[in-house]
C-alpha cells in the first residue's frame, strides 16, 4: 500500500511485490538531490547562501524567496525521459508553522487527482497545429513544444518560491521541497480508463526539509544529506547558466574555485559561461587556468578551441578540436565543430570526412545534412547534395512551431510562466513578494 493524495490505495492491476520493489528503487535517493540552497528576504534583497553556513534573522510579516536546486545526478537520462506526454514529475514545496498550519503549498494533488497547474513540473508541453496539448500519446500530431523543463543527465535546475510569514505564525517554520513522480499523468489515465479508476501511485524521489526560526537563525554547519558547499555552488552555477543568468553563474562558479582551487571543471564552467556571455577574453583566462591544472582535460580543450576560433587562431583551433575527436570519436559536438573549422578554412575534403562521420553517429543531425549538401554541391556531386537538402527540409523544425506554442500558452495563462527561462512561484494570496523578480523572465 502507498499514500496518494491523502489516502491509501492498492491498485489491483499491480503485483504487490513488484510495486514495492519499484517504489523502493525510486526512493533510494541515489538519482536526484534536492537542496534548499538559499533564501532572499524582501527587506534587503540579499541572498543568504548556502543555507546552514550563514546566520540570519527572520521576522513576522517577512516576505521570503526560497531557492531550490535540484540535481539530476545518476539517472543516466533526462528527468523526465522522452515520452513526456505520459510521465509526470514535479516539485512539491510546502511551508508550515510549528502548529502545522499551512503557510504556502505548491505542487499539490487536487481532489480530482490532477496536479496543481502552477506546479513546477519536469516535463514539456507538446502541442498540435491547433495549439492543443497532446496528452493522448498521438505523437504524430505533435508540431511544437510550448516549453521544456526537463533536466538533462548530470545537470541541475533552480526553482524559486516566494511566501510571506504570517504575523501570527508560530516558529520554527518547516520548509520542505520534494520531487514526486507519477508514471502516467492523470489526464492520460482518464483518456484510457475514464474518470472512474483507482488512483495511480505517486512516489517521492527525493526531498529536503529545513527548519527556519522566526528570529535568529545561527550557523548550523553541514548536514549529512547535503552535498559539500563547493558542489552546492556548482549545481547552482549550472542552473544559472541554463537560465542564461550569466553574471550570477560566474559568481557561483567563482565560489566553487574559491572553495576548490584544484577543481579544473570549476574554471572550465567559468570559461563556458563567459563564452555564452560573449566575454571571450575572460573565457580564455579561465580555460587556460583549467588546462594548467588538467592539461589533458578534453572538456576544457573543446571550449578553448571555440575561443581560438573567435580570435582567428586557425592552427590552434583545429589542433584543439582534433584532440577532442581523437579522445572521443563518437562526440557529435567535436565532429561538428571540427567540420565547421575545416569548412571555414577551405579544407573541403577534411570537412567532408567530419560531417560524414557525424552523420554516421547521428543520421538526424541537421548540421550534417546542411553542410554535406553544400560540400557535395561544391564537389560536383549534385545528386548527393539534393538528397541531403531533402533530408534537411524533412527534419528541420516546423517554421510554424512558435505560433502553435503561443496559441497554447495564451489559452493557458496558469502555466505560461513555465515557458520563461526562469520565474518565481509566488504565494498567489499575497501576489509578487520580493520585487520585480516575482514575474520571472530571462536576461
Amino acid at each position: 500500500m502507498f499514500h496518494i493524495a491523502g489516502r491509501l490505495e492498492t491498485p489491483q492491476c499491480l503485483s504487490t511485490t513488484a510495486l514495492a520493489e519499484t517504489i523502493e528503487f525510486l526512493r533510494s535517493g541515489n538519482y536526484l538531490n534536492v537542496d534548499l540552497f538559499a533564501i532572499r528576504k524582501a527587506s534587503d534583497g540579499r541572498m543568504i547562501a548556502p543555507l546552514g553556513s550563514q546566520a540570519f534573522n527572520l521576522a513576522p510579516g517577512e516576505a521570503v524567496e526560497t531557492m531550490v536546486v535540484i540535481q539530476n545526478k545518476n539517472i543516466g537520462h533526462s528527468l523526465i525521459p522522452e515520452v513526456r506526454d505520459l510521465y509526470e514529475a514535479w516539485v512539491e514545496f510546502q511551508v508550515t508553522d510549528a502548529d502545522g498550519k499551512e503557510i504556502y503549498h505548491s505542487g499539490f494533488i487536487k481532489a480530482d487527482g490532477s496536479l496543481d497547474e502552477r506546479a513546477h513540473s519536469f516535463t514539456n508541453r507538446p502541442v498540435n497545429t491547433g495549439g492543443v496539448f497532446v496528452d493522448n500519446h498521438k505523437v504524430w500530431t505533435i508540431h511544437s513544444v510550448a516549453y521544456d523543463n526537463s533536466v538533462q543527465a548530470g545537470r541541475s535546475t533552480l526553482v524559486r518560491y516566494e511566501f510571506k510569514i504570517p504575523e501570527n505564525a508560530k516558529g520554527p517554520l518547516s520548509v520542505s521541497a520534494r520531487v514526486n513522480y507519477r508514471h502516467l499523468r492523470q489526464s492520460y489515465i482518464n483518456n484510457v480508463l475514464g474518470k472512474d479508476h483507482p488512483a495511480y501511485p505517486i512516489v517521492q524521489l527525493a526531498s529536503r526539509t529545513r527548519m527556519l526560526n522566526i528570529g535568529e537563525n545561527p550557523v548550523t554547519g553541514p548536514d549529512p544529506s547535503d552535498n559539500p558547499d563547493w558542489m552546492r555552488w556548482n549545481n547552482l552555477g549550472i542552473a544559472y547558466l541554463d537560465q542564461q543568468q550569466y553574471d550570477d553563474a560566474v559568481h557561483a562558479f567563482n565560489e566553487v574555485v574559491r572553495l576548490r582551487p584544484d577543481y579544473a571543471d570549476g574554471y572550465t564552467n567559468i570559461g563556458l559561461t563567459n563564452i555564452s556571455w560573449e566575454k571571450f577574453g575572460s573565457a580564455r583566462t579561465a580555460l587556460e587556468t583549467a588546462l594548467k591544472l588538467s592539461p589533458d582535460n578534453i572538456r576544457a580543450t573543446y571550449y578553448h578551441a571555440l575561443v581560438e576560433r573567435r580570435d582567428g587562431h586557425k592552427e590552434a583551433e583545429i589542433a584543439d578540436l582534433k584532440k577532442v575527436v581523437e579522445a572521443f570519436p563518437q562526440s557529435r559536438d567535436g565532429r561538428r565543430e571540427l567540420g565547421v573549422s575545416y569548412f571555414q578554412h577551405d579544407m573541403m575534403h577534411e570537412a567532408l570526412e567530419q560531417f560524414e562521420a557525424l552523420q554516421a553517429i547521428d543520421p538526424d543531425d541537421l548540421a550534417a545534412h546542411y553542410n554535406l549538401s553544400l560540400l557535395y554541391r561544391r564537389m560536383g556531386m549534385k545528386q548527393k547534395a539534393e538528397e541531403q537538402l531533402t533530408f534537411l527540409k524533412l527534419k528541420k523544425v516546423d517554421p510554424g512551431a512558435p505560433t502553435y506554442s503561443q496559441d497554447f500558452l495564451r489559452q493557458h495563462p496558469e502555466i505560461a510562466n513555465e515557458s520563461k527561462l526562469w520565474h518565481v512561484h509566488a504565494d498567489m494570496e499575497h501576489g509578487g513578494l520580493v520585487g520585480a523578480s516575482a514575474t520571472g523572465g530571462g536576461q
